[in-house]
């Protein structure tokens, strides 16, 4: 038994150093290298290949002058997408297109899209490129309020009363400013006139909401006099 424990040790010993003593064991070692990533990339290949997507964006508007007021709807880009299947994949909702106003003088003017993507992932295309967009001065006016009655029946006597504060002051951009003819607080008096806050509107010679504008203050207590 012991001879044939030896007879293996030796067998095994010559084995190791022939291995060792090989010549070409660093070109045996890179052909397993080279056999082990074929293998990898014929199985994963399609996973870790960079892939291309589209995705459909809202533009936003970052820097607008704030002397200015933008009228323009930025609509939406479709953006192509590049990148690694795991990390595109995960990558999408990272994905923003907006437009750059810093800088930009009033009127309409042609802006380029840009896009900002996730690390590892680049853009291959963004169709439109350039999207138009109108920018224009905001004016500030001061106006008498009016109150305006909801759901009175015939004949209904609402009795003297005043608003506090009587005038308030709306920020608009030019051409809609054009349109405002009267600053309202609408009034419910179907269960009577009450003394609280009302919102108020900005509103054109059809009694319609003008916009964009911005009021201050948004509200007026409704007194009896």
């Amino acid at each position: 038994m012991r001879l044939q424990w030896t007879a293996w040790k030796e067998r095994f010993h010559s084995f190791g150093h022939k291995i060792v003593s090989d010549e070409h064991i660093y070109l045996r070692l890179l052909a397993l290298g080279l056999a082990v990533l074929l293998w990898f990339l014929a199985v994963g290949g399609e996973r870790y290949s960079p892939l291309e997507r589209q995705v459909l964006l809202p533009v936003q508007a970052l820097n607008v002058p704030s002397e200015l007021a933008l009228l323009s709807d930025l609509g939406e880009v479709t953006v192509q997408v590049r990148g690694l299947g795991p990390i595109l994949s995960n990558a999408e909702r990272g994905v923003e297109a907006y437009v750059d106003l810093a800088g930009v003088n009033e009127g309409t003017r042609t802006v380029r899209v840009q896009v900002q993507t996730p690390t590892g992932t680049s853009v291959s295309s963004i169709n439109p490129s350039v999207i138009a967009v109108t920018l224009e001065p905001w004016i500030e006016r001061e106006f008498t309020v009016s109150v305006a009655l909801v759901g009175a029946p015939a004949g209904y006597e609402p009795g003297r009363f005043f608003t506090e504060p009587t005038r308030a002051v709306v920020r608009a951009p030019r051409s809609a400013m054009g349109r405002i003819t009267r600053l309202a607080a609408y009034v419910d008096v179907q269960n009577g006139v009450e003394e609280r806050p009302y919102p108020l509107r900005v509103l054109d010679a059809n009694w319609q909401d003008v916009t964009p504008a911005e009021i201050s203050p948004q509200a007026v207590e409704l007194r009896h006099q």
